[in-house]
């Protein structure tokens, strides 16, 4: 049986016909044509054109390969910088999601840091949000430790999914954490009391809460208050917080509640006599056809005053 030549036709024409070549017809260009190079053209632009690629000011022609060549680490990093944005540099790095930074009265610079959580293509169980010194050049940990320990450690196994491995090849000197806080507590933002308002030189850290089951499943919920640290004992205590008797039923606790729900800022008064406390109000987590998703209730957002009465006086 003969073949028809379907297959020898397409590729080199009939007699006295032009092979049909689509790749290098499009590519080359057919006999006194512009080739046709579409990325070429999308780069250069056409005559009296500009283009213009990701990343790159109006009109300016990326590199060849079309990267974009960073200078500075941006991932996890304290950066330091002139007021007028010049000679930008890496102070600290290492960090997973660092939330509040503030000098203290003692000259130190602080940090809050939330960890890692159990979802992803790496989930990471059980490891704590972190309170850190920051000092020049220190590495605090990320992608491989969680406070001061290394990911690879049996706390930190998740319930799905494999055991976490190291990502980096050679690990610095890791710092230890200041103060470890139980995981998902959403470590946020902070300040330092002032005599006036009493426990002059304390932290103040607002913890938002968790985020209960997108970032980890756990029964206790955790964070939705204020704190209190005190950096000479390194002790911490609950400062504001809504009383369990006040609290929605399981799964709406700072839902349903008059509050504090989730504070996020803590700020004192330029005179150091009151302390305001942002808090963003009632937020859900509800279970969607892609999985638990958070909802916001508007207008359940509030901004707390807190004031000293006479009989902390002596605070």
């Amino acid at each position: 049986m003969k073949g028809n030549g379907l297959m020898k036709d397409m590729k080199h024409g009939a007699a006295g016909e032009k092979a049909q070549e689509p790749m290098k017809d499009m590519k080359h260009g057919a006999a006194g044509e512009k080739a046709q190079e579409p990325m070429k053209d999308m780069k250069h632009g056409a005559a009296g054109e500009k283009k213009t690629f990701a990343f790159q000011p109006f009109g300016k022609t990326p590199p060849d390969d079309g990267a974009v060549r960073g200078t500075v680490k941006a991932s996890g990093t304290i950066l330091r910088m002139n007021p007028d944005g010049s000679d930008l540099e890496v102070y600290a790095w290492g960090l997973r999601n660092p939330f509040g930074l503030a000098w203290g009265p003692d000259g130190k610079l602080y940090a809050s840091d939330n960890g890692y959580d159990e979802r992803g293509s790496r989930p990471i169980a059980h490891a704590p949000d972190c309170l850190w010194v920051i000092k020049q050049g220190a590495w605090y940990g990320f992608p491989d430790y969680a406070g001061g320990v290394p990911v690879t450690d049996a706390r930190f196994q998740p319930k799905h999914g494999p055991a976490p491995n190291f990502l980096m090849r050679d690990h610095p000197p890791v710092e230890k954490p200041l103060l470890a806080l139980p995981n998902h507590v959403g470590a946020a933002k902070i300040d330092f009391g002032r005599r006036g308002f009493g426990f002059a030189g304390h932290l103040f850290l607002a913890l938002a809460g968790d985020m209960n089951p997108i970032t980890g499943a756990h029964e206790k919920r955790s964070g939705f208050e204020v704190v209190r640290f005190d950096p000479e004992t390194g002790k911490a205590e609950t400062f504001f917080k809504a009383q369990q008797s006040a609290l929605g039923s399981k799964g709406l606790e700072y839902v349903a509640t008059a509050g504090p729900r989730r504070p996020v800022d803590v700020r004192f008064s330029p005179d150091g006599n009151a302390l305001y406390v942002v808090d963003v109000g009632a937020m859900a987590i509800i279970s969607t056809a892609t999985g638990p998703s958070p909802r916001p209730f508007p207008r359940t957002g509030v901004v707390w005053r807190i004031t000293r009465t006479e009989s902390a006086a002596g605070r």
